[in-house]
């Protein structure tokens, strides 16, 4: 199967897709652009076709975000941050939702996000927590107790990959962080359940 992913996802490099494209087309050109979405901020911001604007639009606005916290006093901002309330310069006002803006209080990498907002020591506290809910799938528990584990774990992962093009568990628009609230509550449920089985038996 990853083979098979990997073949695909090669083969799409050298396929001559547009950005216009529409369908299944218009699909596989946004999966081929999505490195480089990420990885390279290579754009200009002078040209007037504003759509070429977006293949390495992730990766340009994460770009400007680590260069606003380059510039902070003694480099202090790669520690705390430049506070949650700081906005990253652009560099020229972009055409966002049918308006300019120059300053933006969000971006769409996660990781960056969370470095530009509170530095090293909020960045190593988020992947502590991500590492904390994927470990939930070694705990010990009865069936349902085991099942809930793997969801939460799972959901880890899901934020792990989604930190990177969609702010991750900061997508103020994301359900996903409520289902976790909801596992969580069901874990201590199972776990409780669990607890006083293994008692139960040890006593007998």
């Amino acid at each position: 199967m990853n083979l098979r992913l990997i073949t695909l996802f090669s083969s799409l490099q050298f396929a001559d897709l547009k950005r216009e494209s529409k369908g299944i087309e218009g699909f596989f050109y946004k999966i081929k652009m999505a490195p480089s979405e990420i990885f390279s901020p290579d754009i200009n911001i002078n040209t007037k076709n504003h759509r070429s604007l977006w293949d390495h639009w992730r990766a340009y606005e994460a770009l400007k975000a680590i260069e606003g916290i380059s510039s902070t006093e003694y480099k202090l901002g790669w520690v705390f941050g430049k506070g949650l309330g700081a906005q990253v310069d652009l560099g020229f006002e972009a055409p966002l939702d049918g308006k300019k803006f120059q300053y933006i209080p969000i971006i769409h990498n996660g990781y960056v996000y969370v470095l530009f907002k509170s530095g090293m020591i909020g960045l190593i506290i988020y992947l502590a927590f991500l590492l904390f809910i994927y470990m939930q799938s070694y705990k010990k528990g009865n069936h349902y107790g085991n099942i809930i584990n793997n969801f939460i774990s799972g959901i880890a992962l899901f934020f792990l990959l989604t930190s990177l093009i969609i702010t991750g568990i900061y997508n103020s628009g994301d359900i996903i962080v409520f289902i976790l609230g909801g596992l969580f509550s069901l874990q201590f449920f199972y776990t409780k359940q669990y607890q006083a089985n293994e008692d139960r038996h040890i006593r007998n």
